[in-house]
């Protein structure tokens, strides 16, 4: 138990994490949940002296990844914002939980007492003046992964959704703007949703296809990789010298072999679908891309113009499929 005197803190911290191994964000008894690890870890950094409690901006369901999640948490004054970071990291790596890191730590609010901070706390209009990581947040952003195409990825795996028929991203795209606004969303709510009211405003939606579905794709200049290293000679690359050193034979050898036995490649691409609003409805932004996934498929007899039908028909059974969670990640938060 912490004593009257002292001091404490409120501390924001940014976090990402790979939720495949998780069940969701908020503590379940019995349950792996990124929660209950990352309370332990800043239990063992501030010495097992109080019990945390971490209040996160978005509480993600299992399997649900993240990058941009924040949470805040009052411990009794600790080692600093450095020390926070390194300490609550290396734990989580010890407690075999190193899939959740945490990036960023900023302190918010200092108390000279324990006495003086649940004063504070405790009083509803002091309260409100606090930085709250849930409460305080006026936009969040999630991304939506989608690898549409014949090939299998492994880095993907449980980073995306894959959908082999090809999907009309142009469709989904405009369709998707329907959605944007100030709109009762009962079509897309999942049945265990806690919130008072369906109605929410929805910032803004766009689905792009990007370049290429190779992990990393675009963050080098691959033609000039391995310049200046020794390793490769200008208009030659490793397999143009072996053949050049056998007189030109290995390279017909693989012509011929190639010719006979042929080369299967599948292609797949990546769609990205970006939602931004203040709040969500529970499995708003799942069932939102799955019935977009739906009408850019034209499954169902679906098309131009059935997203603003779903939506005015505020009936969940009149939207499409719940896509699937590991596809999703929360990105971004701000105050």
């Amino acid at each position: 138990m912490v004593d009257q005197d002292t001091p404490f803190q409120r501390w924001r911290a940014t976090m990402s994490y790979h939720g495949a191994r998780y069940h969701g964000w908020q503590e379940q008894a019995g349950l792996p949940t990124v929660q209950a690890r990352v309370e332990e870890a800043i239990f063992r950094v501030i010495g097992r002296r109080q019990r945390v409690r971490a209040i996160a901006a978005g509480r993600t369901d299992a399997g649900v990844h993240a990058t941009g999640q924040v949470f805040h948490v009052d411990v009794p004054a600790c080692r600093g914002a450095q020390g926070l970071l390194a300490g609550v990291n290396q734990h989580l790596i010890d407690m075999e939980a190193g899939d959740i890191a945490l990036s960023q730590a900023a302190l918010m609010h200092e108390w000279p007492s324990f006495a003086a901070y649940q004063a504070e706390v405790g009083n509803e209009a002091m309260a409100k003046t606090l930085f709250h990581a849930r409460r305080s947040a006026h936009l969040r952003v999630y991304q939506y992964t989608i690898m549409n195409g014949a090939a299998v990825s492994g880095w993907w795996r449980d980073r995306a959704w894959h959908v082999r028929a090809p999907i009309d991203v142009g469709l989904m795209h405009e369709e998707a703007q329907s959605l944007v606004g100030h709109h009762d969303f009962s079509s897309f709510r999942g049945k265990n949703c806690q919130s008072s009211t369906p109605v929410k405003t929805l910032k803004g939606i766009t689905v792009a296809r990007l370049p290429s579905a190779r992990p990393f794709a675009g963050l080098f200049a691959e033609d000039n990789v391995l310049d200046g290293a020794g390793h490769r000679e200008s208009g030659r690359d490793n397999d143009s010298a072996r053949g050049s050193d056998s007189g030109g034979r290995d390279s017909d050898n693989d012509s011929d072999r190639r010719g006979k036995a042929g080369i299967a490649r599948d292609a797949s691409e990546l769609l990205v679908i970006r939602v931004a609003a203040q709040s969500f409805l529970h499995h708003q932004v799942r069932n939102m891309v799955g019935t977009l996934v739906d009408i850019g498929l034209r499954s169902r007899g679906w098309g131009e113009g059935d997203a603003a039908r779903i939506l005015e028909a505020r009936r969940r059974a009149a939207a499409g499929t719940m896509a699937p969670a590991h596809g999703l990640c929360f990105t971004e938060v701000r105050y």
